[in-house]
């Protein structure tokens, strides 16, 4: 809980949903053009809101911090 509990402050921080920091986390990653999740209409249109969400690189180290607590960082 305590890397859902520090994603979701950066989230609330940014008036955006969880889903959204997590898609748009993975599309700041280098060599990364796309990312697909879900399979409702519903899901489809919350992913694309991801796509304009701009993190900055101390959004993008936080993000970075508070996975490599848990060993959950995945390096693409």
């Amino acid at each position: 809980m305590e890397v859902v509990d520090g994603l979701k402050s950066i989230a609330e921080r940014l008036d955006i949903s969880l889903a959204r920091l997590a898609l748009a986390r993975v599309l700041h990653q280098a060599g990364v053009t796309g990312a697909i999740a879900g399979r409702s209409s519903q899901h489809v249109r919350e992913n694309a809101a991801a796509a304009p969400v701009k993190l900055s690189t101390a959004h993008l180290a936080e993000i970075e911090r508070i996975l490599e607590r848990r060993g959950g960082v995945v390096k693409l």
